[in-house]
């Protein structure tokens, strides 16, 4: 059947879950009741599309998307809103609801349209049969870009949360609500946004006509005589206009401003505190704060302290305000766990740090099982409090995907065990969790970046076995996931610095920062790789980035000063080496203060503070005794700087980064082949140092030289 007006396929959709139609089959009886009550409403007969199917969805033969496009072409979406409707995996929200949105609003008529008395109303009726989470309201509100109106089908008592149905007796239901007259109360809001939609003319969002000019013999209508008066008053005229504007831009009829004070969209989450009589879950509590910074990294415009500077403050007494100074954040969130059995009590509160204002806090008793629901509830709440609009990428991006609880301790326990850099027993732990749910994507990718991180701290680079391992179980994390940006982050982070395969690298990286837009992690490592390829305006840039939203992180740092070192631009490297020194004394910037010296030139400078560590028996990297080895030569104590070459020499073919240093000596004294020698030696040996080969000013001489360019090749630097 043809929908009333031309152009569409049917008048009302209506869209549910099919859970919800289960067992009393409570959509059906409400699709036929509607039917009945819009035969007795209109002349006219009206179509609903109404999917009978057992299953929620079309069936897999058919092609959602062109088999939706025809079906959602309807005059009125109604939307069975339930438990289990608010769910950004599900068919119906995704590939219906979101889906005629988006539809709508690009039609003739536009998803609001004006109706005969002047309001306005929306072409998405919703029907609710239960009381919602808040943040599944949060959902429905972004979706729809304001307040959620709704038909009620609700029998509400104490404890009981059900549909209402035609049997229920209004008098034991706390609404007092009749099922017959919901179903007429629909049926009359359908009759008046068709007789909207018949009388449509323009929509108010969309007049862009000019107003009609007045003709030739219209003339001003002349205002009341007290009127003028008032008016011939320059005075009254001027206080007409304060008056007015403080009304406009301070009240509402109810009192409340207009413009209320902006709430800026940075925030800082601290870590939870463990409230449990044994003090025994700090895996918990600690989890718990890094998903709710991981839910919140995902979204554009929301400025967010890492893990890192949120994690200095741990079991800190520091006053919020100056926390929120360091970090250069507006907002803190701040809670505690405590758990008993299987209970959790949790508590949060979001403060605005100026004022110590609270915009917001809740007290949650549940399940442990409920733990999913919380954290999404509490990341869905920053995301109202601050005013923030998600896209239609961020929403379902900022939801937990749910899991089992034993599934899911196991894996908080292994991310608590990767912070402490115990990557074996963090996949211990998450090898239990895919035991317990073989689709949990998080564990996956987990176990590809501690398989990584051990083969890097092992220099293990020749070991395919175990690099194809970590790769399986990230690919596989993408695979059931494809929004989790740490699968992309652990397969780019292998081919660049595992594999060398840059290309690749550079990719994943831009997946995993599009999907984690505010992770500074992400931005820094990704920063250091684009320095050691030579890109250091857009490794500063991501540095900086990082910087702002992670003050408590040196790596920033690192790699402003580095990049600038390598680029000759020495004073600029300055500020941040002095900066980075003063706030992170035990992070090696002394190492870069002495590269600095070397490559600016300033070897008598260098040799003194260089002996002095010798003296002071600190064992010397194969670097700095690279730099002591050419400072001595440069200033002309042959002897001497022969003797440090040597001492490098005998320190054994398989210490890391010799080869890489001896070619760097051997650069700086002219001995070309012998550069070249130890440069493939360590090319072969895939030395971490060799990374810099592209960037190393030592070598720059070396670049028109053909043993330079198939180097160059050999290690993958032309494929980035």
């Amino acid at each position: 059947m043809a929908s009333i007006l031309p152009g569409f396929e049917y008048d009302i959709f209506i869209s549910y879950r099919q859970k919800d139609n289960k067992g009393d089959h409570w959509v059906t009886e409400f699709v036929s009741a509607l039917k009945t009550e819009l035969e007795a409403t209109f002349k006219e007969d009206i179509s609903i599309y109404f999917d009978e199917n057992p299953y929620d969805g079309l069936l897999e033969t058919h092609h959602v998307d062109k088999s939706l496009e025809v079906k959602l072409k309807c005059l009125i979406f109604i939307p069975i809103i339930s438990q289990t409707y608010c769910d950004p995996k599900s068919f119906a929200w995704q590939h219906e609801f979101c889906a005629f949105n988006k539809l709508a609003k690009k039609d003739q008529f536009g998803r609001d349209i004006k109706l005969s008395n002047g309001n306005v109303a929306g072409r998405i009726l919703p029907v609710k049969i239960h009381d919602i989470d808040a943040e599944d309201k949060v959902l429905l509100e972004n979706e729809l870009g304001g307040a959620l109106r709704s038909i009620e089908f609700i029998f509400k008592s104490t404890g009981v949360n059900r549909p209402l149905t035609p049997s229920d007796n209004p008098e034991k239901n706390l609404n007092k609500t009749f099922y017959r007259d919901q179903v007429n109360k629909v049926a009359n809001a359908v009759k008046e946004i068709v007789t909207g939609l018949k009388t449509f003319d323009t929509p108010p969002a969309r007049i862009t006509s000019k107003p009609t000019p007045p003709s030739s013999n219209w003339k001003v209508p002349q205002p009341k005589l007290h009127v003028r008066k008032l008016l011939a008053n320059s005075s009254a005229i001027l206080l007409l206009m304060l008056l007015a504007g403080y009304l406009i831009f301070n009240f509402t009829p109810l009192g409340i401003r207009l413009h209320p004070e902006p709430i800026a969209k940075s925030i800082a989450v601290l870590p939870f505190l463990d409230m449990s009589q044994a003090k025994d879950q700090e895996y918990l509590t600690d989890g718990i704060t890094e998903e709710i910074i991981n839910s919140l990294t995902v979204i554009n415009g929301l400025k967010i302290s890492s893990r890192t500077s949120s994690f200095q403050f741990k079991e800190k007494n520091v006053d919020l305000k100056e926390i929120a100074e360091k970090l250069d954040v507006e907002t803190i969130l701040e809670g505690s766990v405590q758990k008993s059995g299987n209970r959790l009590r949790i508590t949060v509160q979001l403060i605005r740090a100026k004022d110590n204002f609270h915009l917001w806090s809740e007290h949650f008793d549940k399940q442990t099982s409920d733990i999913f629901a919380i954290q999404d509830s509490i990341a869905l709440n920053v995301v109202r409090k601050l005013r923030i609009t998600l896209s239609e990428n961020e929403i379902p991006r900022i939801s937990h995907h749910e899991t089992t609880q034993e599934a899911y301790t196991e894996y908080l326990k292994g991310s608590y065990a990767y912070q402490q850099e115990n990557f074996g027993q963090s996949i211990e732990y998450n090898f239990r969790a895919i035991q317990q749910d073989s689709l949990f994507a998080q564990s996956y990718s987990a176990i590809a970046l501690a398989k990584a991180w051990i083969i890097l701290r092992a220099h293990d680079h020749g070991n395919a076995v175990a690099i194809d391992e970590a790769k399986k179980y990230a690919r596989r994390s993408i695979q059931l996931d494809p929004y989790l940006g740490e699968g992309y982050s652990a397969l780019a982070l292998m081919a660049w610095a595992i594999e060398g395969d840059f290309s690749t690298a550079r990719i994943n990286f831009e997946k995993s920062i599009q999907l984690n837009p505010s992770s500074s992690l992400i931005k820094n490592r990704y920063g250091y790789f684009l320095m050691w390829m030579g890109d250091f305006n857009k490794a500063c840039s991501l540095a900086l980035e990082a910087m702002k939203a992670d003050p408590a992180d040196y790596n920033s740092y690192m790699i402003l000063s580095r990049s600038k070192i390598y680029s000759g631009q020495f004073a600029e490297a300055d500020k941040y080496l002095q900066e980075g020194s003063r706030l992170f004394p035990e992070q090696g910037f002394q190492h870069q203060i002495i590269t600095r010296e070397f490559y600016a030139g300033n070897y008598q400078k260098l040799i003194p503070i260089l002996e002095s560590r010798v003296q002071q028996n600190e064992s010397l990297d194969h670097e700095l005794l690279a730099f002591l080895c050419i400072s001595y030569r440069k200033t002309g104590d042959i002897a001497k700087s022969s003797l440090i070459e040597n001492q490098i020499r005998s320190n054994g073919f398989d210490s890391e980064g010799r080869h890489f240093s001896m070619a760097k000596i051997f650069a700086m004294d002219g001995r070309i082949d012998s550069c070249f020698n130890r440069l493939d030696r360590s090319c072969n040996n895939r030395e971490n140092s060799f990374r810099l080969f592209k960037i190393e000013p030592a070598f720059d001489k070396l670049k028109s030289d053909l043993r330079y360019k198939k180097l160059y090749r050999r290690f993958g630097f032309d494929n980035y």
